[in-house]
């Protein structure tokens, strides 16, 4: 068929299409049109019908409020005061009241009693009229009186004049129909709501409320009666364009009538149904129903005219109409030009290109960029001729991928090698004619088993493909790791052609790994595992052991004094002993039952993999410790070490590898304080010393922090018995314990590292005390000296801070000196000697304190600026028996005296002591033949001397 008759058949079929669509549509939108209209006025009666009884409720709830408001004023009481009494025609009586009148009279003027449209009324008992009140339009009546000069005329308060004869007869009928309403209402209640025409206008009607006024003794003391016009509903907007008509049931007469008269009368309403649906009458919608106001029955009907729609629906028929006509005229035109543009010249591009793919050029785009069908067709098109493209380039690109530098070998779907690269033959050594005809089983290395093969060929058959690592051989016989991957290639139809393998050597990145994991996992030094790895391992020795249901065993082993061997001899002497200490470790239990790491400096954990008894673990455990004493040669000279080891053992129900080696490290902890190179199983005892320390630590904290240390002072003695100088010695007063000897905290102390904080308070405390005594001739010249703990020494501030405490204390630095131990000296003599320099140059002076217990030299008195040697008391307490301590202490006299420094004696107990150290020439002493150590006050009050 030719495009021109396509586009025009096309064309016609669209402009029927629109027309039939346009009728359907135009039939719906005025059935819709109606529907709306219908549906509008139901809820536009609906919400009348709710707006009549919320009239109606609030007309109610109205004079409920009047009721309230008025009974709460008391002028409604039978008890009120009556001042003036009038006859009044119709044997009634009217009352003036004088008891609150201006309030009442103010409220009523002012609406808060009585709305507006509504009266009120007071009747004895027996229907007496006692006051009569009323509203109206903002004018309050309030009681009334005979006017002057006209006895058939009541004057009211406000100005207004009513005859009393009328009136009177209104008020009796409203009495009467009250009184029949009361009477009808169940016998319990005391108001009932009434319907009533006024009598005086006959098309005017009030809503009614009369209640019973009781006595306080429960018998009734008379009647109120309250009326609100129902004008109300007349003046309601909701009803301005919705038409109703309200009819007394019983008697037919229209009671309500609003401003738009509906066209019915009560009989044509009474045949309508009562359930308020919409009924259809030439007049317009019609909805009708009935209501009660207490037991007064009406009907109520609302219109919703037929004009409010008919003119909508007359509209709506003309537009649809022309919408038809210009459709018609614009339609046909329109979809012959678009079906031009969307149909004939797309069909006409596609049909040239058709004939350009015959004739073998098929490179050349169609330039479309339409968005409906036609357009997706060329792209369609343009597509296909880009991945005939893409499909030439993709087979240039792996021509030179396949001699890439990753080796590449494809076999047929027979696993036989069909073609292989150059990077494949240099990897493997074979020459590709060579490895043609041949299978991939010519590369084995006899590594891996036949279950290896087997599993890595069926999850190829799978999956479509295996990757990982595999041991592979070359031509010449070298084994080498290998990452191979293979591909099964499959065709349209899923069945595999052929195989593709990519290899590569992976020899250096699998040396590279290794040695990261070393680094990672492994000591550098002793090549033993380090923290993380062991943890790694306890972690899975728990798993089994809970498996297996057996036990191991956790050695935790320092070393005793490798500290000071590290300082002594060096750190390259120190790393051979713990290479050695290793080598120990691993003679003395097997490969296979053992896991040995080194946690840092000096700690080793080794653990017994055997189930054995507690016994045989604590025999394994002294193996290690004869193994570690044995002698160590390193670089030609003989080294001896011992080991103090905490032994932990591990359960099935052990489950936390931290708590394994804390008490480890515990029961290691209470070895080495226990006298070290031994062997101490952890037990619950244990467990209870460490939470003694930790007490005893939080103990020393809170003693710094409420200063419960003090000072002591025991005098140095010169030749005369003249006092030289004091030294301090702290003591500890505990509020609960009292008073806490050093040796039970001092130790400690320098093993939490609190010595630092008590070390300067002790130098501040001796600042202070110099300063108190300068203030006192016989104390002025005292030297105080202080016992410095290495760790406090080798502070960075140590220097600062002393010249800080003697200057803050304005204290002599000459009168201050510090006691060093001989291990002191032993770590970083350059950095020691340089900070005894710098204080030494303000003045202050330093003692070597227990010469001669340590590891003496004398190149450190050669070397370091001190100023005194004190001859140690282990070595004076047995002078007078021991010819060995009098040598010793003949030596340290003529040594100091050779060095030019003072000398000494501590312990000096007894008269021989202090005797025998004159005549060797030791001149100053200390000690309890002196005095003991003694508070500050004695020192000034000199209760000391002998």
């Amino acid at each position: 068929m030719p495009l021109q008759s396509l586009r025009t058949q096309l064309s016609l079929f669209v402009v029927l299409v629109t027309l039939s669509a346009l009728l359907g549509l135009g039939a719906l939108f005025y059935h819709s049109l109606k529907s709306y209209h219908q549906t509008q006025a139901k809820a536009q009666m609906d919400t009348g019908f709710f707006t009549f009884e919320e009239t109606l409720s609030q007309i109610k709830a109205n004079l409920m409020t009047a009721k309230t408001g008025l009974y709460q004023h008391q002028s409604f009481l039978p008890s009120v005061r009556v001042i003036h009494e009038y006859e009044t025609p119709g044997e009634a009586h009217a009352y003036l009241f004088d008891h609150e009148k201006q309030a009442l009279a103010q409220n009523l003027k002012e609406g808060y009693l009585l709305g507006r449209y509504q009266q009120a009324y007071l009747f004895k008992p027996k229907g007496e009229l006692i006051g009569f009140f009323q509203n109206h339009r903002s004018r309050s009546v309030y009681g009334f009186k005979p006017a002057s000069g006209e006895e058939n005329t009541l004057q009211f308060e406000s100005g207004y004049k009513r005859p009393l004869a009328p009136l009177f007869q209104e008020i009796r009928q409203i009495w009467q129909q009250a009184q029949n309403t009361l009477e009808n209402a169940p016998s319990a209640a005391t108001q009932a709501f009434f319907l009533i025409r006024s009598p005086s206008h006959r098309t005017q009607w009030f809503v009614g409320l009369v209640s019973r006024i009781q006595s306080l003794s429960g018998d009734t003391a008379g009647f109120m009666i309250l009326l609100n016009d129902l004008d109300a509903l007349i003046h309601n907007s909701e009803f301005d364009d919705l038409k109703l008509a309200v009819f007394d049931q019983n008697t037919g007469q229209r009671i309500i009538k609003t401003n738009a008269q509906i066209p019915f009368k009560w009989e044509d309403i009474a045949a309508f149904p009562h359930d308020g649906r919409l009924i259809e009458t030439p007049q317009g919608l019609i909805q009708h129903f009935e209501v009660t106001f207490g037991q007064h029955p009406l009907e109520a009907a609302f219109l919703y005219p037929a004009h409010v729609y008919e003119q909508e629906l007359k509209q709506a028929y003309s537009a649809l109409l022309w919408s038809l006509i210009v459709l018609i005229l614009l339609v046909l035109p329109l979809n012959y030009a678009v079906f031009h543009h969307v149909l004939h010249r797309p069909l006409s591009s596609l049909m040239r290109a058709t004939e350009r793919i015959q004739a073998g050029n098929y490179r050349k785009k169609i330039q479309l960029k339409d968005q409906n069908e036609m357009g997706q067709l060329a792209r369609a098109y343009n597509n296909m001729m880009d991945e005939i493209e893409a499909r030439e380039e993709d087979l240039t690109i792996s021509a030179k991928i396949f001699e890439s530098n990753v080796g590449m070998l494809i076999t047929d779907r027979f696993n036989t090698i069909i073609q292989v690269n150059h990077a494949y033959e240099t990897l493997s050594g074979w020459t590709a004619k060579e490895l043609i005809g041949q299978t991939p089983s010519l590369f084995k290395s006899g590594r891996h088993g036949a279950a290896f093969y087997q599993q890595m060929w069926r999850k190829i058959e799978q999956q479509g493909t295996w990757s990982g690592e595999i041991w592979n051989r070359r031509k010449n016989g070298e084994l080498y790791p290998q990452w191979l991957t293979i591909t099964a290639v499959k065709n349209d139809a899923g069945d595999v052609t052929h195989y593709l393998a990519t290899a590569q050597d992976i020899a250096e990145q699998k040396a590279a790994e290794e040695k990261i994991t070393q680094l990672a996992f492994y000591d550098p030094l002793t090549h033993l595992a380090n923290r993380r790895k062991l943890f790694d391992q306890l972690n899975a020795l728990l798993a089994q052991l809970k498996i297996e249901n057996r036990h191991a065993a956790v050695f935790f082993i320092d070393l005793d004094d490798f500290k000071d061997l590290n300082d002594s001899r060096g750190h390259e002497i120190g790393d051979l002993f713990l290479v050695k200490v290793a080598e120990q470790l691993r003679t003395v239990m097997p490969e296979e039952d053992r896991l040995l790491a080194r946690l840092g400096g000096d700690e080793f954990v080794a653990v017994s993999l055997k189930d054995l008894s507690d016994n045989a673990y604590q025999a394994q455990g002294m193996a290690i410790r004869r193994a570690l004493n044995a002698p160590m040669e390193l670089e030609g000279k003989t080294y001896r070490s011992s080991p103090s080891i905490g032994m932990v053992v591990i359960t099935p129900e052990t489950q936390d590898v931290t708590e394994i080696l804390k008490k480890a490290d515990q029961a290691m902890y209470y070895a080495k304080r226990s006298g070290k190179n031994q062997l101490q199983v952890y037990t619950d005892d244990i467990d209870l010393a460490v939470q003694k320390k930790k007490q005893l630590q939080a103990d020393i904290e809170l003693a710094l922090e409420q200063d419960q240390f003090v000072l002591y002072y025991q005098p140095q003695i010169t030749e005369g018995n003249r006092v030289k100088g004091v030294e301090a010695l702290i003591r500890w007063e505990h509020p609960q314990r009292g008073m806490v000897p050093p040796f039970e905290f001092i130790p400690f102390a320098e093993e939490t590292g609190q010595i630092v904080a008590i070390g300067d308070w002790v130098i501040r405390c001796a600042c202070q005390q110099l300063h108190q005594w300068a203030q006192h001739p016989e104390t002025e010249a005292l030297t105080l000296a202080v016992n410095v703990s290495i760790d406090q020494f080798m502070q960075d501030d140590f220097v600062s801070k002393t010249l800080a405490a003697l200057e803050q204390a304005d204290v002599n630095p000459q009168r201050l000196e510090l006691e060093l131990t001989e291990n002191v000296f032993m770590t970083q003599p350059t950095l020691i000697s340089q900070k005894m320099t710098e204080l030494q140059a303000v003045g202050i002076r330093f003692a070597l304190d227990d010469f001669g217990t340590g590891y003496s030299s004398l190149s450190y008195l050669k070397s370091l600026p001190l100023d005194q040697l004190k001859i140690d008391q282990t070595f004076v307490r047995d002078l007078l028996e021991d010819e060995n301590d009098e040598a010793i202490v003949t030596t340290v006299i003529s040594l100091a005296k050779s060095l030019k420094l003072d000398v000494i004696a501590e312990g000096v107990e007894t008269e021989a002591h202090q005797t025998r150290l004159a005549e060797l020439g030791c001149l100053a002493y200390q000690g309890y033949y002196f005095s003991k150590p003694v508070k500050a006050d004695a020192i000034l009050k000199r209760q000391w001397e002998r």
